[in-house]
């Protein structure tokens, strides 16, 4: 029963490792290959860069997995809490938040990833800030989407109802 448990598991990261290599070869390909080196490429040279690009993301794969860095854990931690402090806010506010915009969201953004980037490479002299860089990152951020969002161009009355429907005047 223990077999069937852990093959089960096995299956399952097996399969979402294939696509995740799949979805980064499409991506190369698409926004890179076609979107900018050949926009007229044909559906048969779109094929063959995908599966040369799957091949080599594949490699490149098990070279770094061979070569594992002691500091692994640390490009981990720095990838999810930079992407956390980067998109929530924008995430966040624009679901629950009529009036957030691209340019707070935008903010958020840049904010996110240059206090957190701040925090955890430059040691300012606060342990908090080099030890948990999401929790003072992630405040600032939101702020900054926030202050931005209300004081530039509010979303027009098109967007406000495909996103949140009809709206009663406030």
């Amino acid at each position: 029963l223990a077999g069937i448990v852990l093959a089960g598991v096995a299956g399952a990261g097996q399969s979402t490792i294939a696509a995740l290599f799949i979805l980064a070869a499409s991506s190369i390909v698409v926004n890179l290959y076609k979107g900018m080196i050949n926009p007229d490429a044909s559906e048969k040279q779109i094929k063959k860069m995908s599966v040369g690009v799957c091949v080599a993301v594949g490699i490149i794969n098990i070279i770094l997995a061979m070569t594992n860095p002691p500091t692994l854990q640390v490009f981990i931690t720095f990838a999810a809490g930079g992407c956390a402090c980067a998109l929530l806010p924008g995430l966040i506010l624009g679901l629950y938040w009529p009036g957030c915009n691209k340019y707070g969201a935008f903010a958020g953004v840049v904010s996110g990833l240059g206090f957190y980037a701040l925090f955890s490479l430059v040691n300012l002299g606060v342990p908090l800030l080099s030890t948990a860089p999401t929790l003072c990152t992630a405040p600032i951020s939101f702020l900054l989407c926030f202050l931005i969002s209300k004081f530039t161009t509010p979303p027009t009355k098109e967007t406000l109802t495909v996103y949140f429907g009809v709206m009663d005047e406030q």
